[in-house]
């Protein structure tokens, strides 16, 4: 009985580790009192940084920014996207809408 409770304590962490990294973001995982528990180590706070562990691609976020609304001093619209940084090093240049001036304008990446 004791070593199906120790199966499904594992079993539960296992789950708890598969989520974590099936969202890919940082969680905390928990022991609480199991005294055979990963390795007796109960009541310890593990943090899983999914950054250490799974590899960055060579995709980073970027912002765009409307060139033509800051040249006559209306608010610039802002766009956020990804971009890929090994075949595009240089800053980009996208034709996107403006709301603030209804029409479509040049938007330049900031940063």
């Amino acid at each position: 009985m004791h070593n199906s409770n120790y199966l499904n304590q594992t079993s539960l962490i296992a789950r708890k580790i598969l989520l974590a990294i099936s969202l890919n973001f940082l969680t905390v995982l928990t022991c609480h009192g199991k005294p055979n528990l990963v390795n007796s180590l109960s009541d310890y706070i593990f943090e899983l940084n999914l950054e250490d562990i799974v590899a960055k691609g060579p995709r980073v976020v970027i912002t765009l920014e409307c060139t033509e609304a800051r040249k006559i001093g209306k608010t610039p619209s802002r766009y956020t996207t990804t971009k890929n940084k090994k075949t595009h090093p240089e800053r980009i240049e996208l034709k996107k809408y403006n709301p603030f001036l209804r029409k479509h304008t040049v938007h330049k990446e900031i940063k």
